[in-house]
C-alpha cells in the first residue's frame, strides 16, 4: 500500500504546504543609519525586480511540468521607480529615480546583495543608493489545486552608502496574489495579458511596503538612539 502511495506522490508532483501570507522583515547594519535631517541629501533609486518572470507548472503528472523564465518589458522598472519616488517625495527625504541601464552586475547571482558586486555605470550624484530588486513568481497547478494558482512577489530593498559601500539597512517584503490561470508554455511574455498588469500592482504594493520601511527607519523618531 505505502508503494503505490509514493508512485501517487511521484506522478502527481503535489507538495503539502500552508496557506501563504503577506510578510515584511527589516534588517539594520550596526553602523548607524544618517537620519532624515541635514545629513541626508539624497537616495538614489532603482528597481530591477522587474526584470523578468519565473513561471512555474505542477502537472497531475511529472510530465506534465512546465517552467519557463519571461524578460518583462523594460518599460515596468522604470514606472515602479517613478511611483515610489513620487509616493514618498517629503521634505525630509530627497529621492532622485536612476534608470534601470545605470546598473550592471558582475555575478547575476549575487546582485545587489553585496556592494563590491554592483557596478554602476555613470558618476552620480546621491549619497545613499537604493536597489529594489526581488523576483515575480507565477505557480499553478491542475484540477482542484488550481484555487490556490498565485503570482508571488517577493520584493527587497537593500540601502547602501555610496562614499563607503556599507549596507546600511535592508528590507523585504513578500506578497502572494491569485491568479486561476497563465501558461508557462508561451514563446513570450503577453504584456496585453491580466498577468502583467497583476505583476504591475503587486510590484508597486510591495515596494512601496519596502520603501516605506527603510524611510521610517531613516526617521529620527524611528531610529534608535
Amino acid at each position: 500500500m505505502f508503494r503505490w502511495l509514493f508512485i501517487l506522490f511521484f506522478l502527481t508532483g503535489c507538495t503539502i504546504q500552508t496557506a501563504p501570507t503577506n510578510q515584511t522583515r527589516l534588517s539594520k547594519s550596526s553602523i548607524t543609519p544618517p537620519t532624515t535631517s541635514n545629513t541626508l541629501k539624497t537616495i538614489g533609486v532603482i528597481s530591477i525586480i522587474g526584470d523578468a518572470l519565473q513561471c512555474e507548472h505542477t502537472g497531475f503528472t511529472v510530465f506534465n511540468n512546465e517552467e519557463q523564465r519571461y524578460l518583462l518589458p523594460a518599460a515596468l522598472n522604470e514606472q515602479l521607480v517613478q511611483y515610489a519616488v513620487t509616493k514618498f517625495a517629503t521634505d525630509g527625504v530627497v529621492l532622485k529615480p536612476l534608470n534601470r541601464e545605470t546598473l550592471s552586475f558582475i555575478n547575476d547571482e549575487i546582485g545587489a546583495s553585496q556592494f563590491t558586486n554592483i557596478k554602476l555605470k555613470e558618476r552620480l550624484e546621491i549619497d545613499l543608493l537604493l536597489v529594489l530588486s526581488g523576483t515575480f513568481e507565477y505557480r499553478s497547478k491542475d484540477g482542484y489545486y488550481a484555487e490556490d494558482n498565485a503570482l508571488n512577489t517577493n520584493a527587497r530593498g537593500v540601502l547602501y552608502q555610496l562614499s563607503s559601500g556599507e549596507l546600511l539597512l535592508e528590507a523585504e517584503h513578500y506578497q502572494y496574489d491569485l491568479k486561476k490561470q497563465f501558461s508557462c508554455t508561451l514563446d513570450a511574455f503577453p504584456d496585453n495579458d491580466a498577468l502583467y498588469e497583476l505583476i504591475k500592482k503587486a510590484g508597486i504594493e510591495s515596494q512601496e511596503v519596502v520603501v516605506k520601511t527603510l524611510i521610517q527607519s531613516l526617521s529620527p523618531k524611528q531610529s534608535p538612539n
